[in-house]
């Protein structure tokens, strides 16, 4: 049952695009799928790694992502990506190996991290294993059915499907500046 909820909780939580899930998503619908799946690969990697983190420094990451500047600089690095994504000429082969990197940067990443951590703090340690394993393979498990479904949607919807996942960095972006600055 942990295990269940951890999936869950990863599964829907990897729902919204970011910058990594573009990545992904960017080769799977031009008909790469090694690509996207070595995309996928470097978004677990990385997930995996913040997710460690956030659990053995729990406390200390709360109190940093609480600080406002870093915030407002999280929100610009958002806005910076999605304006650059909108004007660039999306080709495929420019994605290759960046999945990683902005999972790892992505401060959404982090918070929500922190977040799912929170949830599984009071649990007894073997529990928190397979919960802790749960949200990686939830995450997984989304790509995996993105990248597996992305060959049956029509070549004239795919850009539009790309340019909202590019709006959703925008306004997540613009939603953590916005929130940093009421401090």
């Amino acid at each position: 049952m942990t295990f269940l909820m951890g999936w869950v909780a990863g599964f829907v939580m990897t729902i919204p695009p970011g910058p990594a899930g573009f990545a992904i998503l960017q080769p799977s619908l031009s008909g790469h799928r090694r690509k996207a799946v070595l995309e996928l690969l470097g978004f677990a990697a990385a997930d995996l790694l913040v997710l460690l983190l956030c659990v053995f420094n729990r406390q200390v990451l709360a109190s940093t992502f609480d600080y406002w500047p870093l915030k407002l600089l999280a929100g610009v690095l958002l806005i910076t990506l999605a304006i650059y994504l909108l004007f660039s000429k999306n080709n495929p082969n420019d994605w290759i190996g960046k999945s990683f990197w902005w999972t790892l940067l992505n401060p959404a990443v982090w918070f929500s991290n922190i977040a799912l951590v929170g949830l599984g703090a009071s649990m007894p340690t073997n529990y928190f294993v397979f919960y802790i394993l749960g949200i990686l393979l939830g995450y997984i498990s989304w790509y995996a059915l993105v990248i597996s479904l992305a060959s049956r949607i029509p070549p004239n919807f795919r850009q539009y499907i790309e340019r909202a996942a590019i709006y959703c960095i925008l306004v997540a972006g613009l939603i953590l500046g916005i929130h940093s600055l009421r401090f």
